[in-house]
């Protein structure tokens, strides 16, 4: 081929890649527009990144929830300048001791099936040492009475020999001459209290009625938290006071 015919086909294949780059140029971006997405059409958006936020509600999130989000308490509010009203403690009312049926406190160490569980236990312990005289009892002969329903550790601690606000009491319940008789005692697990098939949390209560020798009477709540322990033998035994209870 000719070198002016060459030159002339090189010059109208140019011709025409100006062409198409100009009609590109002009149905493009404006210049300095920042380049597409690949994947993504016009009009749409692109997807924007959620900051990471602190949420200052409870932290009981229900069940099954899958928030990421870290739970934390909203800051106490500042204490007025002027401080804060004292509580008022509320008035308790008295018992009517006529509202109490009273019953015949049990006799001799607890059976076995008065230790076959742990309420149960607790019931044979309670209504054991909440019933007194002091006209015919010695000093201590209440707890002595619970004392088969009670572990090793439990006694040493509930022994009332050597306690020096115990002995005050009896004293003064002596010259008092009061005698007490309990309502019957009732135990209830402790829901909110840890368990396991060998220990558990009872709380047990009952109301004794104390007569004085003038005849006066009034009604006193007694009731304790106690851990309760499954001997090897299969009986249960009141253990020591609960922790906060």
């Amino acid at each position: 081929m000719p070198t002016s015919r060459n030159i002339a086909a090189i010059a109208a294949v140019a011709a025409v890649i100006a062409a198409v780059v100009g009609v590109a140029w002009s149905m493009g971006d404006e210049p300095g527009a920042a380049p597409e997405v690949p994947g993504e059409q016009r009009g749409e958006p692109a997807p924007t990144e959620v900051a990471s936020t602190t949420s200052t509600a409870p932290a009981n999130t229900p069940s099954g929830s899958t928030s990421s989000s870290t739970w934390s308490l909203p800051d106490q509010p500042p204490i007025p300048a002027a401080g804060v009203a004292p509580t008022q403690a509320q008035p308790r009312t008295a018992t009517d001791p006529a509202t109490v049926n009273v019953v015949t406190a049990p006799a001799g160490p607890p059976a076995r099936q008065e230790l076959a569980g742990p309420q149960d236990a607790a019931v044979a312990w309670l209504s054991r040492w909440c019933p007194f005289t002091t006209t015919e009892e010695r000093f201590g002969d209440a707890e002595r009475r619970a004392r088969p329903a009670m572990t090793d550790a439990a006694w040493s601690l509930f022994d009332p020999t050597g306690d020096e606000r115990a002995t005050r009491s009896w004293h003064q319940a002596t010259a008092a001459g009061e005698t007490g008789r309990c309502s019957a005692a009732v135990a209830q697990l402790v829901p909110s209290a840890p368990r396991t098939a060998e220990r558990v949390v009872v709380r047990v209560t009952a109301d004794r009625v104390v007569t004085t020798a003038t005849g006066a009477r009034y009604v006193e709540s007694v009731s304790s938290t106690r851990v309760v322990l499954r001997q090897a033998d299969g009986a249960w035994l009141v253990d020591l006071a609960a922790v906060g209870g």
